[in-house]
Order: C-alpha cells, then structure tokens, then sequence
C-alpha cells in the first residue's frame, strides 16, 4: 500500500500529538528518572496528574502548545491560500489557550 502525502501528513501529526500527550508529563525529568519511574508508556499514561511548578497540576492526557501551534500552522496551510504570515499570526491568536503551558512571552503584547 502507498501511502498518500496527506495521509503521511495525517500520521505526522498524530504522532507528534502523541509524543506531546505523553512527554508532558514527564518533561524536564531526567532519562534515568523516567526509566526508574516507570515501565512503560502506559503507566506514564496511568496517572490523573502531575505536579507543575508554576501552574499546580497537569492533568495527564493532554497536548501542550506545542501540539495547539502544530495544528494551528496546518490550520494556515490547508485555509490561508496566500499563506500570509500575519494571518498565521492572527490565528495563533484566535487559537491561544494559556492553560496549555506557552513560553512567558506569547501573552505579551508588543
């Protein structure tokens, strides 16, 4: 079977959302931590939540802004036919959910 660039594209993004899903609850542990910790994907996946340093909880399960950006720049390609960069940036706008752990500075106006 071949496989078509849109489903290739399709499965690209499902993997990186995925990817996401389950490295959020573990980002910044060390390799060693994560193997000591857990066995395997699924008891990663196990847990409710985990603890945040600036937000309380993150609740496992999840995608992050890497995921929300992801999609918003394939939302761009597949709709903006100029593929202007400021509609790309008006879009981020309309999309923003803080809650999903952006960097300290995409709040900010300029």
């Amino acid at each position: 079977m071949v496989d078509t660039k849109q489903e290739k594209f399709r499965g690209s993004l499902l993997g990186g959302m995925v990817g996401d899903i389950i490295g959020a609850a573990v980002e910044a542990e060390s390799p060693g931590y994560i193997r000591k910790t857990f066995k395997n994907l699924d008891d990663i996946l196990a847990l409710k939540s985990v603890p945040e340093l600036l937000t309380g909880e993150w609740e496992v399960g999840r995608f992050t802004d890497d995921t929300q950006m992801t999609l918003g720049v394939a939302e761009w390609l597949i709709f903006d036919d100029g593929l202007d960069g400021r509609n790309l940036l008006e879009h981020f706008c309309r999309v923003y959910e803080p809650w999903r752990h952006y960097g300290p500075g995409s709040a900010r106006e300029s």
